[in-house]
């Protein structure tokens, strides 16, 4: 199969985009269930980071922003 020359640019694009991993929390299991607050979250990320930076992992966490003992924020951190 031959690539053509877009979908060579986008790879070379892509793999010279900076590579980050997204951390997504909400605070109630009732806010986690209902996706509102985690959607607009990730709608945040994706436009800011259009064009720009490539995510390449998600991390959504329903945990209390008081408790810092949050399993996934130190898994997001780790994986930098």
């Amino acid at each position: 199969m031959k690539l053509q020359f877009k979908d060579l640019f986008q790879k070379y694009t892509i793999s010279r985009m900076k590579k980050y991993v997204a951390y997504y929390r909400v605070s109630t299991q009732k806010q986690g269930q209902s996706g509102l607050s985690l959607e607009a979250q990730r709608s945040y990320v994706e436009k800011f980071a259009k064009d720009t930076f490539l995510i390449v992992k998600d991390f959504i966490e329903v945990e209390s922003g008081k408790n810092n003992e949050r399993p996934k924020l130190k898994e997001a951190i780790r994986k930098k």
